[in-house]
């Protein structure tokens, strides 16, 4: 009966304890005195390294602060200097009137004089010719939507 009631009690634990086990972590020897000095040293040069990355990210930051800052003056000084050379350039050339003609014309009746404007239309241009681009543009349009 006990070896019954022990493997009737093992199989209750069973059921009830966890899935995992209980993982034991293995016992690593004890280190050395050179292993011990050559850990310390490589914590000290680690730690020179983080020094020297962080005063080396400051500086960065602050050189790309001071050139965020030189290109908007430049930017600034730019702007000012085209906003003067347009302020002090001569003004544009005005446009030339429209033809006229004065015609003088005497009544043999009485003495006076009558001036008429005659206004002309400005003078017209020759067409100008299209380019290859624009002659092969117009030629695809044609063949894609069927005008010819």
């Amino acid at each position: 009966m006990d070896a019954e009631g022990s493997q009737s009690t093992e199989a209750s634990e069973a059921q009830q304890a966890p899935t995992e086990a209980p993982v034991a972590k293995p016992q690593r020897p004890p280190r050395t005195e050179k292993q011990l000095e050559s850990l310390r040293l490589a914590r000290e040069k680690a730690l020179k390294m983080r020094v020297e990355k962080a005063e080396l990210s400051r500086k960065e930051k602050e050189v790309a602060k001071a050139n965020v800052e030189r290109e908007r003056q430049e930017r600034a000084n730019k702007i000012e200097a085209d906003y003067e050379a347009i302020e002090d350039a001569p003004p544009k050339k005005k446009r030339r009137p429209a033809r006229r003609i004065v015609v003088h014309e005497a009544s043999s009746g009485s003495d006076s004089e009558e001036e008429i404007d005659v206004i002309l239309p400005p003078k017209s241009r020759p067409p100008r010719q299209p380019t290859v681009n624009e002659l092969q543009y117009q030629r695809n349009l044609n063949k894609m939507f069927h005008f010819e």
